[in-house]
């Protein structure tokens, strides 16, 4: 056999095998550039799996869109694409995603409905934080509302999830202190889902009440 061997075939393959990966690296470049010329459009197209109904910056008050926007990109960094998400990012992304959109439910609880937030948890008489009151406060002051109660509970269970993940250490029967496992596949599954309620329920209330927000 001689030693001159063709390496031509092999060259061929490794060149075709590089330009794929360099075309993969343009397209999600050129795919995260235009989603992050509208974020915040673009992340709730993502979580709903479908297109806006309404047009955010129309149903927001002008200095909210901005500073949602600015939180979603901050989702984006974590993850361009949510069902991507995995093991602790999912954490810090759910984190986010409170920053983003509780701004916005306290702002329209505060500014559309004109309304004062609740302080305390209705039926168990706790303190609520700020974030978490306007949730609750969707959820049973306007319980006979289908589309307020659904945004209310959908981010209440969202954010029960993201204080059981922060703190995970537990004192047990034993009196010892120790760290509960967290199962980041079925939280991501259920959280996925959470927030797409949450979120098709919150457009759906702007088409409800902000006429000239539906697209």
């Amino acid at each position: 056999m001689s030693w001159n061997k063709d390496y031509s075939g092999e060259n061929n393959e490794q060149s075709s095998a590089h330009q794929l990966r360099m075309r993969s690296l343009v397209d999600a470049e050129e795919f995260r550039k235009e989603a992050f010329l509208r974020p915040l459009e673009y992340l709730m197209e993502d979580i709903c799996e479908s297109g806006l109904k309404v047009s955010l910056e129309r149903a927001l008050n002008h200095f909210k869109y901005k500073d949602a926007t600015e939180e979603a990109k901050a989702c984006l960094n974590i993850q361009l694409k949510c069902r991507l998400l995995h093991g602790y990012n999912l954490v810090n992304w759910l984190q986010k995603i409170m920053d983003c959109f509780s701004d916005i439910v306290i702002d329209y609880v505060q500014r559309n409905l004109n309304e004062t937030i609740i302080k305390k948890h209705p039926t168990q008489n706790y303190d609520l934080s700020d974030d978490r009151a306007a949730f609750t406060h969707l959820e049973f002051v306007h319980s006979n509302n289908h589309f307020r109660r659904q945004i209310g509970t959908y981010f209440n269970a969202l954010y029960e999830d993201l204080n059981n993940t922060k703190h995970r250490l537990k004192r047990d029967n034993e009196d010892k202190i120790r760290k509960k496992k967290v199962d980041y596949h079925l939280l991501k599954s259920r959280d996925l889902e959470f927030a797409k309620d949450a979120l098709l329920n919150l457009q759906n209330e702007f088409a409800a009440e902000i006429n000239d927000c539906i697209l």
